[in-house]
């Protein structure tokens, strides 16, 4: 779970948490169908494109919010894909100032990795990325 600017340190998320809220909007058990649609046109205008949109192929559209909260660079959206699939993706990056874009280069090589393995059924796995704990 990842702190969020507050004085008591409570106002958390996770990606889990991010993807779990997504898909219930999705499924239109949060809001209704008008305030559901209301809010992907929203968040299908984002004006950041540098993190999960860079990695998406041809014709694949996506709705997501990004944050930048001091060492935490986030992308959290769903996925439309030519193929007629859905899927929702969120990616959490710790940073510190000097990995700031590896963090960015990071999310856009997780969101690059799962549409090729959902959208072609590619699971090729980029060996520039290294994961360390």
């Amino acid at each position: 779970r990842n702190k969020l600017p507050d004085l008591e340190g409570t106002n958390t998320t996770s990606p889990k948490d991010l993807i779990n809220v997504m898909a219930q909007v999705d499924r239109g058990n949060l809001v209704s169908v008008k305030s559901r649609d209301r809010i992907l046109q929203i968040m299908r205008q984002t004006q950041n494109d540098t993190l999960l949109p860079k990695g998406l192929g041809e014709g694949a559209t996506i709705a997501h919010k990004t944050g930048n909260i001091n060492t935490m660079l986030a992308d959290a959206g769903m996925v439309d894909l030519p193929n007629n699939k859905r899927y929702v993706v969120a990616v959490m990056v710790k940073h510190s100032p000097e990995t700031e874009k590896a963090a960015g280069s990071l999310i856009r090589d997780i969101s690059r990795m799962s549409y090729r393995y959902l959208n072609d059924g590619e699971a090729q796995v980029d060996s520039k990325i290294k994961i360390k704990n």
